[in-house]
């Protein structure tokens, strides 16, 4: 059988009992009745179905959110005023409707009221961020498990970025502040020597020679050597047997001077100065085993001797002569 001609069957079943119940007389209310008998109001039977109904619907909805699942309700009756003049005066001014308006797809056919609309997955159906069943609530858990450990990974992420880029900020400021600080130096010590040759007048030529003069040895004293003989007269820190060779070799050399031969640039000049740094040398070795003013002592008279070999023979000891152009000091530039 096909399915039009089966709703069309139903539909006709419906329509005829609608029609049976529609034209079926009205039930006496019994409470209204024997109240009329003994000359009492009648109790208010709808005021009585609307609280025992607020209870019922209060029961579900704790029930429905307390489990996240829809639980049909059971409607309450529905009662209204009657129209004025067809007022049933055994039932007092509340009468509920004939039973026609919970048939088939009256007044509440498909719970309008009650149904999917208010109570059921419309207002309080389906709470939002909760899930409906088991399975979706453990899908949804892991689902926000995964998006917790990325969230995690970057954020560290970031902030091992961000903690790099502060400490290479603080080697880049480290880095300046060191530059910084020898560029200072530098400026300052440029700036003082600017100021100190402000305030000072160059040296002339005759001071800066005067300067260089002090700065050579002293001739030998003729209690120290003879100045006609070539004899040298050794102080007893220099009397050391390990010194003898050097003795012997500047004792001879001395000796043979002559006018032609003496004096810086000759033959007999080069072999004084390394027969004096031969002794100078030995003298450095043993510093160790002599007195601070002792080695003093000899290193001025080995000094001192070194610079007599500049002179010819016979010359006095009395005034220190100009040194030559070659050993004249340079111009302060």
């Amino acid at each position: 059988m096909n399915t039009l001609p089966r709703v069309c069957l139903l539909f006709a079943f419906a329509t005829s009992v609608s029609l049976a119940v529609a034209q079926a007389p009205p039930q006496a209310n019994p409470r209204a009745a024997a109240a009329a008998d003994n000359d009492q109001p009648a109790p208010d039977e709808a005021g009585e179905a609307i609280a025992a109904d607020n209870a019922t619907g209060a029961s579900n909805e704790q029930h429905v959110h307390h489990h996240h699942h829809f639980y049909p309700v059971t409607p309450p009756p529905f009662y209204a005023s009657p129209p004025a003049g067809n007022m049933n005066p055994d039932q007092g001014p509340y009468a509920p409707l004939p039973q026609a308006g919970y048939g088939g797809n009256g007044g509440y056919g498909g719970y309008g009221g009650y149904g999917r609309g208010f109570w059921g997955r419309g207002g309080w159906g389906g709470y939002g961020n909760f899930s409906s069943t088991a399975a979706q609530g453990y899908m949804q858990g892991q689902a926000a498990m995964t998006q917790a450990a990325g969230q995690y990974n970057l954020m560290t992420a970031e902030a091992a970025r961000q903690a790099e880029a502060a400490r290479a900020a603080y080697m880049q400021n480290q880095m300046t502040s060191v530059n910084d600080y020898f560029l200072e130096r530098e400026a300052n010590s440029y700036y003082r020597d600017q100021e100190k040759m402000a305030k000072s007048p160059p040296l002339t030529q005759e001071q800066l020679y005067q300067i260089n003069v002090a700065r050579l040895p002293k001739r030998l004293r003729h209690d120290q050597f003879n100045v006609v003989t070539g004899e040298i007269y050794w102080p007893d820190v220099l009397m050391h047997k390990d010194l003898a060779a050097e003795r012997d070799e500047l004792n001879k050399l001395f000796a043979e001077r002559t006018h032609d031969n003496s004096g810086v640039g000759s033959e007999n000049y080069h072999d004084v100065q390394m027969a004096v740094h031969a002794m100078q040398r030995k003298l450095h070795d043993d510093i160790k085993l002599m007195e601070p003013t002792e080695y003093l002592a000899a290193i001025t008279y080995i000094d001192s001797l070194a610079f007599e070999a500049r002179f010819p023979p016979s010359s006095a000891a009395v005034v220190t002569p100009k040194p030559a152009a070659a050993d004249a000091p340079a111009d302060n530039q």
